[in-house]
């Protein structure tokens, strides 16, 4: 019995330092450089990656749950551009000239997501305390913005973002 209690006294202090670890890392994201945090991305989707990425579906116990996983897995794979056993893709001549590695290249996405988080935080700032149902509305038509093509994200610009102060 005392063995199992030191076990779970053991799991419950690691879950404490999870939990910590996840509110640390959420609550100064903004202070660390994209640098570390493109490190500590690549080193979970390759553990990710190194458990997902090669199931093999048995057709008798086949799921729709391990076929989510597997495609999961391939989306993750593609974005972070790693294989299965760690290696970088190789990239594409245009982003080998203006990266240099895919490390640089995450890192440059990572770039580009935090100056966009603080360009639409800056927009909800503008409306004010009183405009709460703006702000939803703001947030909304930035996610869907976010779904489209430039071109039509240029389009769709023009009729969106448009809101009456009444």
């Amino acid at each position: 019995a005392s063995e199992f209690a030191e076990k779970e006294k053991a799991r419950k202090l690691q879950r404490f330092h999870d939990d910590n670890d996840f509110i640390a890392h959420h609550t100064y994201h903004d202070f660390s450089p994209a640098e570390d945090e493109c490190d500590q991305m690549l080193a979970k989707v390759s553990s990710f990656l190194g458990v997902y990425a090669n199931l093999c579906e048995i057709p008798w116990q086949s799921s729709k749950v391990s076929a989510m996983r597997k495609d999961r897995a391939d989306a993750i794979q593609e974005y972070a551009g790693v294989y299965p056993d760690g290696r970088a893709v190789p990239l594409g001549i245009i982003d080998t000239l203006r990266y240099g590695t895919p490390r640089n290249k995450l890192i440059a996405t990572i770039n580009k997501a935090r100056s966009g988080a603080k360009e639409i935080e800056a927009n909800l700032k503008l409306l004010g305390d009183g405009e709460m149902q703006n702000r939803d509305s703001m947030l909304l038509q930035y996610f869907i913005l976010e779904q489209f093509t430039l071109f039509k994200q240029f389009i769709l610009c023009r009729h969106m973002f448009v809101f009456s102060l009444s």
